[in-house]
């Protein structure tokens, strides 16, 4: 139950780097069975210009290892 709270808590953020600068809205979570996280899956933003690896959608996948900080937003490496 648990690994469902995190997607609550953290769902719809915006992510943002340090420094500063807008990637876009966190829109899922990639998570291994046993419950640890793997990446986020982010909706970019019009204007965003970072360098991150995409799906077949178009969307962002941010490994968790660039996580730097989760508040108010999602705050990534880069």
């Amino acid at each position: 139950m648990t690994k469902y709270e995190i997607g609550r808590q953290i769902g719809n953020r915006k992510v943002i780097t340090t420094s500063g600068e807008q990637v876009g809205q966190l829109y899922d979570l990639e998570m291994e069975t046993n419950g640890k996280l793997n990446s986020l899956i982010v909706l970019p933003d019009a204007n965003a210009k970072a360098n991150l690896p995409k799906d077949d959608k178009g969307r962002f996948v941010i490994p968790y290892s660039m996580v730097n900080a989760i508040g108010q937003y999602i705050v990534i490496k880069g």
